[in-house]
């Protein structure tokens, strides 16, 4: 159990650098949509989490920056594999 949680912390603690930053970018956006999705993508290879660009969505409700990212990370273990899922969301 202790291996497990060690091969899991630091996809845990990337994930959570991951959503500061966007919540960052959110809150600073006075941008064009494709570039926050170039910021936040980029940020997301820079700590090698697997995010694609269809996993990061925009939008902009009464106005204001919406972003809403899933993305899972492939965890191989020696008996088994696991799919850690990921959800953030984040508006200014």
């Amino acid at each position: 159990m202790a291996a497990v949680l060690a091969a899991l912390a630091p996809v845990y603690f990337e994930d959570y650098q991951l959503g500061q930053y966007m919540q960052s970018v959110a809150r600073a956006a006075n941008v064009q949509d494709e570039a926050v999705k170039a910021e936040v993508l980029a940020r997301a290879h820079q700590l090698d989490l697997p995010v694609r660009s269809e996993d990061l969505q925009i939008s902009h409700p009464a106005g204001k920056l919406d972003l809403q990212m899933k993305y899972a990370v492939q965890m191989d273990f020696s008996l088994y594999q696991v799919d850690v899922h990921f959800h953030h969301s984040a508006t200014n």
